[in-house]
């Protein structure tokens, strides 16, 4: 039996087989990494899917408080919410239920509390200076 080394291959083929074998593995790797990204899994067996938003196209609010509300939607199983009314469905995200922004356009309150949320607290909500209160139980 042979362990090890080339396997009995021609010295020029060899290489080309490791290449194959590493462009074949990248390439898993990324369809995994790409699948994980738009599906989480809960331990209920829920599937959590990942809701894509342009935030680029808000006027209400700036971008970056755009993309905290779209990370704490997605975070928390959005589409299994009890009222997700005006989430990722507008351009206005001050209309969404629950939340509350200031005349100035940021956002000021996130009150989703009873609405059936799941999941973790995204890390993007500390790109929410102006939030004063936070009320997800």
């Amino acid at each position: 039996m042979y362990f090890g080394g080339n396997m009995g291959l021609p010295a020029r083929i060899y290489p080309i087989c490791k290449l194959l074998f590493f462009v074949i593995f990248i390439f898993v790797l990324l369809r995994l990494v790409s699948s994980a990204e738009a599906t989480t899994y809960h331990l209920s067996g829920r599937v959590n899917v990942q809701v894509a938003f342009d935030c680029s196209t808000m006027t209400e609010i700036p971008q970056v408080e755009c993309e905290a509300l779209v990370s704490l939607y997605n975070s928390t199983d959005g589409t299994n919410w009890f009222n997700s009314t005006d989430w990722l469905a507008t351009n206005t995200p001050c209309s969404g239920f629950g939340i509350i922004c200031l005349p100035s356009g940021i956002v000021w309150e996130v009150d989703l509390e009873g609405n059936n949320l799941t999941g973790y607290i995204p890390t993007k909500l500390g790109n929410l200076p102006s939030l004063d209160a936070l009320l997800l139980s």
